[in-house]
């Protein structure tokens, strides 16, 4: 498994995105962490983003970089500590393409106020709720056994209220699905879930960005669905865009499963009306 830590940097400098520095002033200072396994052809991957001591994860992500849409992203895990963020991944058996997984943490001054919910469910759908008085701040999300064909994320979809956080699975009988959600204090200025939705690229990896829904916010955590089946997710966090060194908004992407219809005309697809929505998870500050 590759376990190795650094920056994306040189060729791949481009896909490094920076958190946008808040307007407002927030209770405590916010930076991003950066895993990235090894980029190869090896089938099954990890790679781990870390807080420095005093610190803490606020925020998770994870995406694939390479592979050409055959490699499947199965967890984006915050640790219970709130220390890491491991992301992994599984290629498809006909993938020829080198690819790595880049795990993504937001880290913030250590609050013990802030901690990990988990949900798990052996038939396809999990959910993450936060106590009464705390909101969701970012998701998590993973498929422990997958067998790719099987069983693999199709959504990560905050409640609109963010108090929780459904993670849709396709099951084989047995597996799991887990769902992660960060929880936390609501702010001053507020909390809010966005979304926007685009048309399914047909033969190809739909991706999507989102705003954060006021100014002076940041996007801490992120969801993704897709009104139809047989698209997995592949891209998932804060402030990702897979060609271009910008910041500050929440991102997706999601890839075809073979044999699920992606090889249709787009016409065809365009008349189906299938789309990708992906949702923003928005943090104010506790005063403005």
């Amino acid at each position: 498994m590759g376990g190795m830590r650094r920056l994306i940097g040189g060729a791949l400098a481009a896909l490094a995105i920076v958190m946008i520095t808040p307007t407002a002033a927030y209770a405590f200072g916010e930076w991003r962490e950066e895993g990235m396994s090894t980029f190869d052809l090896q089938a099954e991957k990890s790679a781990e983003a870390s807080c420095p001591d005093g610190s803490m994860v606020v925020g998770s992500g994870g995406y694939v970089l390479g592979g050409e849409g055959k490699v499947v992203l199965t967890g984006v895990v915050p640790n219970v500590g709130l220390d890491t963020v491991t992301a992994y991944a599984k290629a498809l058996p006909y993938n020829l393409a080198p690819w790595a997984v880049v795990a993504l943490a937001v880290c913030g001054d250590r609050d013990e106020s802030v901690h990990r919910e988990m949900g798990i469910s052996f038939f396809g759908n999990a959910r993450a709720q936060c106590p009464q008085g705390k909101v969701l701040w970012s998701t998590g999300f993973n498929v422990p056994w997958s067998t790719l064909t099987t069983t693999y994320v199709s959504a990560v979809e905050p409640a609109l209220d963010q108090t929780s956080v459904l993670v849709r699975g396709v099951s084989a009988p047995g597996a799991a699905v887990i769902a992660y959600g960060i929880c936390g204090y609501d702010f001053f200025s507020g909390t809010e879930v966005t979304s926007a939705a685009t048309a399914v690229v047909p033969r190809g990896q739909t991706y999507l960005k989102v705003d954060p829904a006021f100014h002076g916010g940041r996007v801490f955590g992120a969801g993704i669905s897709a009104n139809r089946s047989g698209l997995f997710v592949d891209g998932l966090g804060m402030g990702i865009d897979f060609s271009l060194p910008e910041a500050g908004w929440a991102s997706g992407r999601m890839s075809w499963l073979p044999g699920s219809g992606g090889s249709k005309a787009p016409a065809a697809r365009t008349a189906t009306g299938d789309e990708v929505t992906v949702y923003a998870l928005t943090i104010g500050s506790w005063y403005d």
